[in-house]
């Protein structure tokens, strides 16, 4: 029995877990950028343990207990139904107490929940920002609200503590109150010869009995309000507004070497303030467009719509005679490769990062990958080659390597269309020229979308878009947008 409950315990915890795993996967960027990591984490984790041990130590433990108390006050009931009125009665009154409790303690650890959401949040984050706490000399004050936040969880926890204190003795003196009475009305009954001294015995005997499934209840009462509070917070994750859905019957794409076509695409992360407004523009195919403008204009966000993070608020997106939308995300972002400004490495070895880019890829394809995005002179010269671990985000390399590692990530996924997000920005000057040169080869034979303040990387492009306030203002060759001097002109004249 204890085999099969731990089981049955162990697989709804796997399986609870792994629905709320795949709900954070498949969230929309949107939802992901208005919460926080840690907080996240402690739902998927700690909230998950805590209902795993009030399944797994408070159900058997339950199970077991009620069908001892509901025979016991059975039996009791059939020696002499007025000694049983006098037994349920008071335990009908403790229930009514244990449910009124019950509310304020899922109360109190409904917040210690919380709280506990905001420690791991906050220590999410300060791993996260070490360089940034030491080199800001930020230590101590870091410190400082780190132990703020584990003082309010532990006032949290004090307040249930507090209240269980009073609780459980209260409960217990109803039960040896109980005890008085029924002693008092059974002596009363045996000497009017109403009931007999075996009896009584029995009564005595079964009472007793009625003492460990009390405080079993007791106990496990408090576990499912623990669990009831980490429950609440796991299914707001679960209830949580779903992306739109991918379309039953999807169209499908032979290649995306097709002209893409913006129309009438407009988007906002808030309603009342535009990002994008009123796009009406062609990309032809194995053409390279730049998409610029000042810090805020929507170059981001309109890479975001490209590679469907987002869906515009109204017009839209077309390759060819297809919308996007009527293709499913992941037919569509086949055909693309991604560059972001930070190349984003997992804890893993080299190896295995680069496989994002194609998942089967052999060891020499990977070094040709690498050879293509000129990484594979420091990648040789690590002492495990492929197999080093970058560590945390890379941390172990520089940002060039990192950056450099996510252009052999596209070579090896071989896109029809490149999408560079300020490729170039956070690389050192010694490694740009370098990252240039991959890029230029990367460029060769596809759609290649781009946003820059680089000169450098205007220079190959054929096309500069320009947006201001979420419109298009200019559109025209780099060298046409310099001589009209306009607003790029001014922009790039600045920088």
């Amino acid at each position: 029995q204890g085999r099969l409950f731990e089981q049955a315990g162990q697989k709804f915890i796997r399986d609870l877990r792994n629905r709320v795993f795949r709900k954070l996967n498949r969230q929309s960027s949107g939802y992901l950028h208005n919460q926080r990591v840690g907080d996240l984490t402690s739902r998927a984790i700690s909230d998950i343990q805590t209902v795993q041990g009030s399944l797994i130590g408070g159900i058997t433990s339950l199970c077991d207990e009620l069908v001892t108390f509901v025979f016991v006050i059975a039996i009791i009931v059939k020696i002499n139904w007025m000694i049983g009125v006098f037994v349920v009665l008071p335990l009908a009154i403790t229930f009514v107490v244990m449910r009124h409790y019950n509310h304020r303690l899922k109360g109190y650890y409904q917040q210690a929940s919380r709280v506990l959401g905001r420690v791991s949040a906050r220590l999410n984050d300060s791993l996260a920002g070490h360089p940034i706490i030491h080199a800001f000399g930020r230590v101590h004050s870091e410190e400082s609200h780190f132990e703020q936040e584990t003082d309010r969880h532990y006032e949290s926890s004090m307040q249930a503590v507090r209240l269980r204190s009073v609780l459980f003795p209260s409960l217990f003196l109803i039960g040896f109150t109980t005890n008085i009475i029924v002693l008092g009305v059974g002596v009363g009954l045996v000497l009017n010869g109403v009931l007999s001294l075996g009896g009584l015995v029995a009564i005595r005997i079964y009472w007793w009995q009625l003492n460990s499934p009390m405080r079993t209840l007791a106990t496990v009462s408090d576990l499912l309000q623990r669990a009831g509070a980490s429950s609440e917070r796991i299914y707001e994750v679960l209830d949580a507004t779903d992306p739109p859905m991918d379309p039953v019957s999807p169209q499908m794409l032979k290649t995306a070497l097709q002209p893409i076509r913006f129309e009438d695409v407009c988007f906002h992360y808030r309603e009342d303030q535009a990002v994008l407004q009123n796009l009406n523009f062609q990309i032809e195919p194995r053409s390279r467009v730049a998409i610029a403008g000042s810090s805020g204009g929507g170059k981001t966000t309109l890479l975001n719509l490209l590679l469907r993070f987002y869906d515009p608020i109204q017009g839209r997106i077309w390759c060819g005679d297809t919308p996007l939308d009527a293709m499913t995300r992941e037919h569509w972002r086949s055909f693309i490769a991604p560059v972001f400004q930070e190349t984003y490495l997992f804890h893993a070895s080299i190896r295995e990062n680069l496989r994002y880019g194609l998942a089967d890829a052999e060891d020499e394809q990977l070094r040709t990958a690498l050879r293509r995005a000129h990484a594979w002179d420091f990648v040789r010269e690590t002492p495990d080659g492929l197999d080093t671990v970058v560590g945390e985000r890379g941390v172990k390399l520089s940002g060039g390597q990192r950056q450099r590692l996510g252009l052999a990530r596209a070579f090896l996924a071989d896109p029809q269309i490149l999408i560079l997000d300020e490729p170039t920005s956070a690389v050192e000057t010694e490694s740009e020229k370098i990252i240039l040169d991959s890029i230029h080869e990367l460029m060769e034979g596809r759609t290649v979308i781009l946003t820059s303040h680089r000169v450098s990387l205007f220079a190959q492009v054929e096309r500069v878009i320009f947006l201001q306030d979420g419109q298009v203002r200019e559109d025209g060759s780099y060298a046409e947008l310099i001589r009209r001097g306009g607003a790029f002109a001014q922009l790039n004249h600045e920088d």
